[in-house]
């Protein structure tokens, strides 16, 4: 099995979203040329690269405890957001416990919360393509802890501990509703 990138339409709506908040980053920093170094579309684009940056770190975080857990990653959709599929965990394997599923969806929001942090850390001003994108990873890793969609990370890791409470650590198998990576 190959690694495939899939690109879907909506993301071309995200990157123009990211480069308007881009634009709306330096003005807010008191940039008012439009080229050179310090310019507004230097900043959007700095801001745009961090985002994007920021939501494929939260992907991987999502692949590299698949990897702890056995479960090899076979594709990443981008799309309005990104989403990394993950292959199956084995029936009867460890990675096919409720708990190993939390974790895996758990380490999403900390990678966006990791990076987010260290974009801030690193910020020059509270203006800065930096810090705005620090905010929004660590909004995105917020946002997605709560189970409002059924594919968000929140509602994987509820489905998870519903499922742990209910069947007390034994695998899920077959006949569970299958949870989404």
């Amino acid at each position: 099995m190959r690694f495939r990138v899939e690109v879907r339409r909506s993301w071309l709506g995200l990157m123009a979203a990211y480069a308007v908040a881009g634009i709306l980053t330096a003005t807010a920093g008191g940039h008012v040329v439009v080229a050179g170094r310090d310019g507004i579309i230097a900043t959007a684009a700095a801001f745009t690269v961090l985002a994007v940056t920021a939501a494929l770190f939260h992907e991987l975080g999502h692949a590299l405890v698949g990897v702890a857990f056995g479960r090899r990653p076979v594709g990443l959709v981008l799309k309005a957001g990104a989403a990394v599929r993950i292959e199956e965990a084995p029936p009867g394997s460890r990675a096919a416990t409720a708990p190993a599923e939390s974790l895996v969806a758990l380490s999403g929001p900390l990678a966006s919360g990791l990076i987010g942090l260290a974009y801030l850390g690193v910020s020059t001003s509270s203006a800065s393509p930096f810090a705005w994108a620090g905010l929004l990873a660590l909004f995105d890793g917020l946002a997605n802890l709560l189970p409002i969609a059924a594919s968000s990370d929140g509602s994987r890791i509820l489905h998870a501990l519903r499922h742990q409470a209910w069947r007390r650590g034994r695998p899920l198998d077959a006949a569970d509703p299958p949870v989404s990576a």
